[in-house]
């Protein structure tokens, strides 16, 4: 027997716990970060049952900090994390609990050069039914903060502006909803090549800052390197990829987003969900139908192809596939 999915009112109650989780551990990164910004980033040992699972200060700080203000919800929750050791593979399968999945610093390495684009993601999950009930992804902007939102519960995805504000010591910070907005209804691009100019005017994304990945790319796919790139008209490609471009496809500031090698459910699912409920196209790397509470029940990484709309899917598929 199945057990019953939360109430409406637990449910949200969970979503709104998850919110009030990533801005409070936005702070807390950023307080982290200017009291202390050389400790912020020194490995730490986590251990596991194998081998220990490095990561950094501020990682574990972040993870440690959104899990405690979710207990706090009263609610009866599995938590994973993305700096659970990774010697032990996350299998929800027998799971009858709520589960939240979150990564709270997804791009670290991005964070320690201060190049941006690195994001907090969570996603909350009913494993009976497979069902996501919402995600959550937030992106850092110089003193802005932007949290894109979606839940089951309402149609579409949104987005939420927030200034980071410090305080008069400068050492502590405070978030602020801007007073001339609301949340923002999320719609992708439009896509309108030129005639015989397939992905004209497009920019595409792609995870391609390690070295695996790009060989991964020039061994199973013609992409970047395919021929007919040389009638495409205008088009970008950017390396970065997952949870943050998910959200900027969702938002409508890129066209499409790609994985080939596969990527972990904390790095892609909560992106692709958001996407998925802007209008996006979100389909496997074959051009099937993805099903993303399947996926996080049954585990293992994620390939994906995400497009603005099913005919920069189609001629974006050509290419990769």
């Amino acid at each position: 027997m199945i057990p019953a999915p939360l109430s409406f009112a637990d449910e949200f109650r969970l979503l709104e716990a998850c919110r009030s989780a990533m801005l409070h551990t936005q702070l807390g990164i950023t307080d982290l970060i200017a009291r202390e910004p050389n400790r912020a980033f020194q490995e730490v040992h986590v251990a596991g049952k194998g081998k220990d699972h490095v990561t950094t200060r501020v990682d574990l700080m972040a993870q440690r900090e959104a899990s405690a203000f979710l207990r706090r919800a009263g609610l009866d929750l599995r938590i994973e994390g993305e700096e659970t050791p990774s010697d032990r593979k996350v299998d929800l399968r027998r799971e009858t609990r709520a589960v939240v999945m979150m990564d709270m610093i997804d791009g670290t390495d991005l964070l320690t050069r201060e190049m941006g684009n690195w994001c907090s993601a969570m996603v909350v999950f009913h494993p009976p039914n497979a069902e996501i009930l919402g995600s959550w992804v937030g992106l850092p902007l110089g003193d802005q903060f932007k949290l894109y939102g979606a839940a089951r519960s309402y149609e579409g995805a949104r987005l939420l502006t927030y200034d980071i504000l410090p305080t008069k010591t400068g050492l502590r910070y405070v978030l602020r909803e801007q007073p001339a907005r609301s949340w923002v209804r999320l719609r992708p691009q439009s896509y309108r090549p030129a005639p015989g100019r397939p992905l004209d005017g497009t920019s595409v994304c792609f995870y391609g800052q390690k070295r695996s990945r790009l060989l991964h790319l020039r061994d199973e796919t013609d992409f970047p390197w395919h021929p007919s790139l040389e009638a495409s008209g205008k088009l970008r490609v950017y390396t970065l990829a997952g949870n943050p471009m998910l959200a900027k496809l969702a938002e409508g500031r890129v066209s499409a987003v790609f994985e080939a090698k596969g990527q972990r459910p904390y790095d892609c699912i909560p992106g692709l969900y958001l996407a998925d409920k802007a209008g996006a196209a979100v389909t496997g790397l074959d051009g099937m139908p993805l099903d993303l509470g399947r996926v996080l029940r049954d585990g293992g990484e994620v390939t994906y192809l995400a497009a603005c709309d099913r005919r920069l899917l189609r001629d974006l598929g050509r290419l990769i596939a």
